[in-house]
C-alpha cells in the first residue's frame, strides 16, 4: 500500500528522535561514570537542582561532562537514570552530622563487598545500638 502524505511522523523527524535517543543514552553512561568517579574519590553529587551548589554546577566542570547538556536536560537524564534504577537518592550524614540527599549508583540497601562488610564489623538496624 503506498504511503500517503500527511499520515505518520515524518522520516526525518523519526531519525532524529532515533539520534536524540541514543545521545541520550551515550549521554547516561557518562554521568554514571561521572558519579562514580566521585563515589571512588569519596566524593558526594549532590541532588539538589537549584542553589549555589547544585548538581550542574557540580557537574558540567568534570571531564566527560557531555557536550551541549544544559541544566534543563542534566535533570531530565537524571530523573530517567533513577526512573531506569541506574541511579539513587539516597540520605547520607555529613562529617558535621547533617543529612544531605546525594546521588548514589547503587540502592543505600546493595549489598556490601565481603572484604568492606568485614573492615566495618557486623551491621546494626537502624534504632539498634
Amino acid at each position: 500500500m503506498p504511503a500517503i502524505v500527511g499520515q505518520g511522523p515524518h522520516p526525518a523527524a523519526e531519525f532524529r528522535a532515533r539520534q536524540q535517543r541514543d545521545q541520550d543514552e551515550r549521554d547516561k553512561a557518562a554521568l554514571l561514570q561521572l558519579v562514580q568517579r566521585f563515589e571512588a574519590r569519596g566524593e558526594r553529587v549532590t541532588t539538589s537542582p537549584t542553589g549555589p551548589s547544585n548538581v550542574y554546577r557540580l557537574l558540567a566542570g568534570e571531564p566527560g561532562f557531555p557536550p551541549q547538556t544544559g541544566s534543563p536536560r542534566l535533570l531530565r537524564l537524571l530523573r530517567e537514570l533513577q526512573d531506569a534504577g541506574r541511579l539513587f537518592r539516597v540520605v547520607v550524614r555529613t562529617p558535621d552530622r547533617k543529612r544531605r540527599e546525594v546521588f548514589q549508583t547503587t540502592p543505600e540497601s546493595a549489598p556490601m563487598p565481603a572484604d568492606q562488610a568485614a573492615k566495618d564489623g557486623p551491621a546494626t538496624p537502624a534504632g539498634e545500638a
